[in-house]
């Protein structure tokens, strides 16, 4: 009796499966892994700043070959929504675990192999987790939600209280993330989802008939430049502590303009595309790094700098979070999803980390390191529209 009823709300826990997902994974990205791993090796394991940088390079590299691998395994022998689910339960609960693991964790060769075991395990769950917005989510949805969860998702993780640190994130994860896991396992052990409309989900045809490749190579460049240019920011002392790392009205502030510029730009995103989309966060993102780093540092910079630059990043995650499954059919989704996430959110991004810490190790100032970040954005905007002028002559 219990069951029916809750097939009734089979809409309901399509997005909410959805939205735990894309909040969840980037919580753990940006709070526990991005930022967690250099703080474990650097202040709990008191690492040399070699170390943590070649931990990050060796993660973005196990976890980019381990995303594209599962892809290529599951369009050789592909499975379906039913068998994804069960996967990839299995796989969340792992999380926990590698976890826990840290606790023991004490010297550098520990370090360097949890790594390596969690760039495995993370590459492995994005190349089956994020597919599963291709079946659950309508097509004509899919820009809109991703926008709005997106815009949740750095909602909570700008304004959740308290500092930075890896103790933080670790206690957090190992008490949170447990009920989490819990409530997705219980949506697929009770399938409390519609197949007929996951079934319909699959078989229609892709939102955009647009080239991937372009797209790929936009969002590789921007992941790096988010990555190199933000972690720089978040360890300039001086600048976090005035910002993301203030008090908590301002935490406030931040997330809210993540959420605001993550409605807007879902309103729009049908309609302008996904190329003039990333040419729009490109643009906020030239404009937060040359102000940030040419301008001298003052209340009104503290006011502008996060609202361009939280808006540049709500705005691409859009297309990051929905592009794949939207230029994907049932027969691609598993490829396209994970050499983009494989390539994009792993080898790009922590490619991008490694090199701010490589930067700041060498003790590169602080508005040049910026000013580079900038410049990378300025050249994908050029980029951006040399694939537009050469789809249109296409056309």
């Amino acid at each position: 009796m219990f069951l029916p009823q809750l097939k009734k709300y089979h809409h309901f826990f399509s997005y909410l499966f959805v939205a735990m997902l894309i909040i969840g994974g980037g919580f753990i990205n940006l709070r526990l892994v991005q930022i967690g791993i250099p703080g474990f090796g650097l202040t709990v394991l008191n690492l040399s700043e070699e170390t943590v940088i070649i931990a990050l390079f060796l993660l973005g590299i196990t976890a980019c070959v381990s995303c594209i691998c599962i892809g290529f395994v599951l369009e050789k022998h592909p499975i379906m929504f039913n068998e994804k689910k069960i996967c990839f339960i299995v796989l969340t609960w792992l999380n926990t675990l590698l976890i826990y693991i840290t606790y023991f964790i004490t010297d550098q060769l520990g370090y360097l192999l949890w790594v390596i075991i969690i760039g495995v395990y993370f590459g492995a769950l994005s190349g089956i987790a994020y597919s599963l917005i291709f079946y659950l989510i309508p097509r004509n949805r899919r820009g809109g939600v991703a926008a709005i969860l997106g815009g949740v998702m750095y909602f909570i993780s700008a304004s959740y209280p308290g500092d930075w640190s890896f103790e933080m994130f670790r206690d957090q994860s190992i008490l949170i993330w447990p009920l989490i896991f819990g409530i997705l396992g219980f949506f697929i052990l009770f399938d409390v989802f519609d197949n007929g409309k996951i079934e319909i989900n699959q078989n229609l045809e892709p939102n955009f008939q647009i080239n991937a490749k372009p797209i790929i190579i936009i969002l590789i460049l921007i992941l790096f430049l988010d990555s190199f240019g933000f972690l720089r920011i978040i360890e300039t002392q001086e600048i976090s502590s005035q910002m993301w790392l203030s008090n908590q009205s301002f935490k406030i502030y931040i997330g809210i303009i993540h959420l605001v510029s993550a409605i807007i730009i879902g309103v729009f995103y049908k309609k302008i595309g996904p190329f003039n989309t990333l040419i729009l966060s490109l643009f906020l993102f030239v404009i937060a790094d040359f102000v940030i780093a040419l301008i001298p540092f003052s209340e009104t910079i503290r006011i502008i700098f996060p609202l361009l630059y939280a808006s540049a990043v709500s705005v691409y995650t859009l297309i990051l979070m929905s592009i794949f499954a939207d230029i994907s059919t049932k027969e691609t989704i598993n490829r396209n999803t994970s050499i983009g996430f494989g390539l994009i959110g792993w080898f790009s991004a922590y490619t991008g980390t490694g090199l701010c810490y490589y930067f700041i190790y060498l003790n590169i100032p602080f508005s040049f390191h910026l000013i580079i970040s900038g410049g990378i954005a300025l050249t994908s905007i050029f980029i951006v529209l040399h694939f537009k002028y050469k789809s249109k002559r296409t056309e």
